[in-house]
């Protein structure tokens, strides 16, 4: 198994995510920056792709990239993998203006991640974090639609979480990876 995996990030959420899971399986998470452009694709899982494709070409050694998008269901699935660009233009008052009429405010974060192994081969791993809208924004442990958004089960938005409460809900796909690479030894 590989005992350590570059990581296409410099996200310091995501490398400690990344750390707590894989540490658990003996695996070292080095992160790396590299100028990788950031392409408009469908999904999160697509983007993570090209970007770890760029990266093997120039380093030849185990790399991974995460990428998040957000669906809203009453919004046909927007804003998707646009998050990131579209919640600088959109605050959430304007999102829950938005939501004010739908009875439907389900959502979800795709959390995709690709991994390169040292030859090119690709692995993807998906995992869907269930979530919804909720009527009113709360909550200053994070900015943002962070501030309106909650797990499925629970009426506390991200906001409210702090980070040691909510960092399991991003390390699946990691584990998963783990549990792939164990199962190649």
């Amino acid at each position: 198994m590989k005992d350590e995996i570059l990581f296409l990030t410099e996200n310091p959420i995501k490398i400690r995510t990344a750390e707590k899971a894989l540490g658990s399986f003996g695996i070292k998470v080095r992160p790396i920056r590299l100028n990788v452009p950031e392409i408009q694709a469908e999904t999160s899982a697509e983007v993570a792709r090209f970007a770890v494709l760029v990266a093997i070409a120039q380093l030849g050694a185990p790399v991974m990239r995460e990428d998040h998008a957000f669906h809203i269901d009453a919004l046909n699935g927007f804003p998707g993998p646009y998050m990131a660009h579209v919640e600088k233009q959109i605050s959430e008052d304007k999102l829950l203006d938005m939501m004010r009429d739908q009875e439907d405010r389900s959502s979800r974060f795709e959390l995709a991640l690709a991994y390169a192994d040292e030859d090119g081969n690709i692995r993807e791993f998906v995992h869907c974090v269930p979530t919804k809208i909720a009527k009113s924004a709360k909550g200053n442990l994070l900015k943002g639609w962070n501030r309106v958004i909650t797990l499925i089960d629970d009426d506390r938005t991200l906001a409210e979480y702090p980070y040691d409460d909510r960092i399991d809900l991003h390390t699946a796909n990691y584990i998963h990876l783990a549990q792939f690479l164990l199962s190649i030894e």
